[in-house]
């Protein structure tokens, strides 16, 4: 995708250079204004999408790291409500534990005052 899109690139600037008037020197090639204002946008657009595609893969770790923070989260929750679900059932079921021995304890209690008021008469 980045090689058409600069193959793209370089075939609209090179469209609208003439080379022939091209000259070489001992450091290079000289252009005429046309082609080096061409060459020239040429290279900063490919500044500007490279800068633009290293952002991008920076929004795209960033929206892996939230994805994961939130499934983490998901497993968290997940954990800590079978948790509090377990303690509720021992809840309820030492309530039930609970309310036999009030009732044990009540009837001891009924006993013991029964029989206290046999032994006033």
């Amino acid at each position: 995708m980045i090689c058409t899109l600069a193959t793209v690139l370089l075939q609209s600037a090179f469209a609208s250079c003439n080379f022939k008037d091209t000259v070489k020197t001992n450091k290079g090639f000289l252009y005429t204004k046309e082609c080096n204002l061409e060459i020239g946008r040429l290279v900063k657009t490919e500044k500007d999408r490279k800068q633009q595609i290293d952002g991008f893969k920076k929004i795209i770790e960033l929206k892996d790291i939230a994805i994961d923070t939130s499934n983490k989260r998901t497993t968290l929750w997940k954990e800590t409500t079978y948790k509090v679900e377990d303690r509720l059932i021992k809840l309820d079921k030492s309530s039930e534990t609970i309310k036999w021995l009030y009732f044990g304890l009540g009837m001891v209690a009924m006993t013991g005052a029964v029989y206290a008021a046999g032994r006033l008469k």
